[in-house]
């Protein structure tokens, strides 16, 4: 029989929790509840694999039991989340339905390919949005727009669901922003951390939104500026 390691499955059986508690405040319309859930989820899910490294307790188990937490807590959570805001209106319920059914399925395609990637691919880089970022995106977008009283309509779904939805099974390279702390000094990181923590605190809708979209829009930008120097050395090879 494999092992089952306790301590790393501990953090992902808490992620998959949280990820059921978001979808049931979101039944029940708590819409900030189910979206503070997801960002508990997100914690949790960066510390257990890094919590089965450091204690050598990976395992084929805990990989399998990981995907199938993330696909309730960073899919289906934030799909439910997305009908419920918009399942009030008659008009834009068709656009829930398909927005909320078009991200879970691609949030379940896009752990699909990591689960078949070799560890050495998704080493530095993720291929595709990772799927804990797309749903942090949803999350701190519905948060923003309580906080500040703003209507929820289908532009929801064209402008921030569907195209973060089709960045997850894009081909963009997404840094996975390994820190290394046998090479670097710890301090910048430290300072870093104490910066955006104070933020967080004091502006805590505007900090998570902020982070979420210059991730997004970084990959854009790199994978941008990588095809245009492949393009100009392409180019300056065929005029050589």
């Amino acid at each position: 029989m494999k092992k089952i390691f306790l301590i790393p499955n501990l953090f992902t059986l808490c992620n998959l929790m949280c990820g059921y508690w978001s979808i049931t405040f979101a039944l029940k319309g708590n819409f900030m509840q189910a979206s503070v859930m997801i960002f508990l989820s997100i914690i949790f899910d960066a510390f257990d694999g890094r919590v089965a490294r450091i204690t050598r307790t990976t395992s084929k188990f805990g990989l399998e039991f990981d995907s199938i937490a993330d696909v309730v807590s960073f899919g289906l959570a934030p799909a439910a989340i997305i009908y419920q805001l918009l399942a009030s209106d008659a008009d834009a319920e068709k656009f829930a339905w398909w927005g909320g059914f078009i991200y879970a399925a691609c949030g379940a395609l896009r752990l699909a390919r990591y689960n078949i990637q070799s560890s050495s691919e998704e080493k530095e880089d993720f291929t595709g949005l990772p799927i804990p970022c797309a749903a942090g995106m949803v999350a701190s977008f519905v948060l923003f727009n309580l906080k500040y009283d703003f209507a929820f309509n289908f532009y929801m779904i064209i402008f921030i669901v569907i195209p973060v939805a089709l960045l997850m099974v894009s081909t963009i390279r997404y840094s996975s922003f390994q820190i290394n702390f046998q090479n670097r000094k710890p301090l910048e990181y430290f300072v870093a951390a104490v910066v955006l923590i104070s933020l967080l605190v004091r502006f805590p809708h505007q900090v998570l939104l902020f982070v979420f979209s210059c991730y997004i829009l970084f990959g854009l930008f790199q994978s941008v500026r990588h095809k245009i120097f492949k393009t100009a050395s392409i180019q300056l090879e065929t005029k050589n």
